[in-house]
């Protein structure tokens, strides 16, 4: 997203990102909070956040952020969006996928592959990234 932050301050179009951000808690850990708290109103990215330590917020884990912005996470793979997962990948990166499969609008059948994914690891040696989306 840093990448597409400076092509939209370089004049490029850039289409709206959705980002799911998922800590503990926004004080402790909220990685990239400014720069995510920048890029909304600029146009870039649409942040959905999930606090598991929060009391109260809408979203404990990242993958009740995605059903709480089913709609426009769904647009945004009709459009032809790709999807990271950054997190742990026994537990979270199922449940994402999981949390996906229940917005589809087609029943958790979507008609191209949604979920192809190539892992690799990630800055912490405990988590996994995912990079799932059409091949």
């Amino acid at each position: 997203m840093e990448e597409r932050a400076r092509q939209h301050e370089n004049g490029t179009e850039v289409g709206l990102s959705q980002a799911v951000v998922g800590c503990c808690h926004p004080e402790n850990d909220y990685f990239y909070r400014q720069k995510m708290q920048d890029w909304e109103p600029a146009g870039i990215a649409q942040v959905h956040t999930a606090f598991s330590a929060v009391t109260g917020h809408p979203a404990r884990f990242v993958q009740n952020a995605i059903a709480n912005a089913a709609d426009t996470v769904w647009q945004a793979i009709e459009d032809g969006a790709y999807i990271y997962v950054c997190g742990d990948g026994r537990r979270m990166a199922p449940a994402v996928r999981e949390a996906l499969a229940e917005i589809d609008p087609c029943g958790g059948r979507p008609p191209r592959p949604l979920l192809h994914h190539r892992s690799r690891p990630c800055r912490r040696s405990s988590a996994l990234c995912h990079r799932t989306g059409s091949p």
